[in-house]
């Protein structure tokens, strides 16, 4: 059987194949160029303005995290355990006679009276060289805060002798001959100048504690300094930095909270006129200084930056711009433990 086979003749114009002229291949390359173009734009336009936005999301949660532990700094000041600096009744007995903020190392300069635990000072350069750490300038003001941490009570003893009754992850668990300590009753506090430590107890400290202490009332603490100023270390970026006393009583070094600060302005608010009508607040550069000023009830703290940065932190919060073209990047305001001696609180 013969299967036939169906044979298809084309004519020879078919039979030619044609592809893309040069004129073709150029106007589609032209346009996929452009569509590259644009969408490689739309990709590095995309991840400019992600950057920019994480930028801003890392100088504002600097400014939380700063603004969050002055706060609380604030609203420790001058608190240790009952006793409290602001209580006009309380007596202050420190290794210099005169109030606890007065550190070996050099405070020169503080100012604020003995019953306020916030004070200010003018010369930051006690900090230079711990870690390469350097001071912006001579005058940069430095924002003290002092309160006592811990909770460990104490028992008396003969000869003046203390036991401490330490409790599982206080503070005081690993104290030290050179630890800044603290004891107080409700209304009085002693700051040792030196003291031996042996186990948990401690001896031979000197002065001697105030006869005046309700044994039942007592409590041991560390004393804590926090200091917070404008530096940079090893030539760096210059920002806030905070510098915490440590428990051997020196600096520990220092801790960069926000970068490109160049400028801080400090203001203390005290009530006036308790009991009238026109209560107010009044605004100072430097805290008081006359003990019948109490301590000052509002912490007004503006930080500064410069030009180049205003593109970075223009959508901080509270951010305005001065007169003088620096850029107004956060403003904190708290109040401070004691300080609203209106309120009584």
């Amino acid at each position: 059987m013969k299967i036939k086979r169906n044979k298809t003749h084309y004519s020879g114009s078919l039979n030619r194949i044609r592809g893309f002229t040069i004129i073709e291949f150029l106007v589609a390359s032209a346009l996929g160029i452009i569509v590259l173009i644009a969408v490689g734009s739309g990709y590095f336009t995309t991840q400019r303005l992600n950057d920019v936005a994480l930028a801003r999301l890392n100088v504002q949660q600097d400014l939380r995290n700063a603004s969050n532990l002055i706060v609380r700094d604030a609203r420790m000041a001058g608190s240790f355990g009952c006793f409290s600096l602001a209580n006009s009744d309380a007596t202050i007995n420190s290794n210099d006679g005169a109030e606890p903020l007065t550190l070996s190392g050099g405070f020169a300069g503080v100012t604020g009276n003995q019953t306020s635990g916030v004070k200010l000072m003018r010369d930051p350069t006690v900090f230079n060289d711990i870690n390469g750490f350097q001071a912006l300038a001579s005058d940069t003001p430095v924002l003290l805060f002092q309160y006592g941490v811990g909770s460990a009570s104490v028992t008396t003893g003969s000869g003046g002798e203390l036991t401490i009754n330490q409790q599982s992850g206080d503070v005081l668990a690993h104290v030290n001959n050179n630890m800044p300590l603290i004891i107080s009753s409700c209304l009085v506090l002693d700051r040792p100048s030196s003291f031996s430590v042996s186990g948990g107890n401690i001896s031979n400290i000197s002065p001697a504690l105030s006869t005046a202490h309700n044994p039942g009332e007592m409590s041991i603490m560390k004393y804590a300094v926090n200091a917070y100023t404008l530096g940079q270390v090893a030539g760096a970026t210059p920002g806030l930095y905070r510098f915490q006393l440590n428990d051997q009583g020196s600096w520990d070094g220092p801790e960069l909270l926000i970068k490109d600060i160049t400028g801080i302005n400090i203001l203390f608010g005290y009530v006036n006129n308790c009991g009238t009508t026109t209560e107010s607040f009044t605004f100072v550069e430097d805290p008081h200084t006359d003990p019948a000023a109490g301590q000052p009830a509002l912490l007004h703290i503006r930080l500064l930056a410069e030009d180049g940065e205003q593109a970075l932190v223009a959508s901080a919060e509270n951010g305005t711009t001065d007169s003088a073209g620096s850029l107004n990047i956060y403003n904190i305001d708290t109040t401070i433990r004691g300080g609203n001696v209106c309120a009584d609180r």
